[in-house]
């Protein structure tokens, strides 16, 4: 057993699906803006843009769930 989306981009290999909802262990990542970031815009632009459509698409493409507001 291992993380979808490490096993995702390997030859070779079959993958049969997840495990049930009560045998998972979901990891979540984080965003944020640190008070001494030095471009406070880029990093919202990055941030606002992990939360659109296309990210989401791409971030299930890598079998990973985006998150729901």
């Amino acid at each position: 057993m291992q993380q979808i989306q490490e096993l995702m981009p390997v030859a070779g290999i079959q993958i049969i699906g997840p495990l049930p909802g009560d045998l998972q262990d979901t990891i979540v990542f984080s965003a944020a803006i640190m008070a001494s970031a030095r471009d406070t815009e880029a990093s919202r632009a990055l941030v606002n843009f992990l939360r659109t459509p296309e990210a989401a698409a791409v971030i299930k493409a890598k079998g990973m769930e985006p998150a729901t507001p």
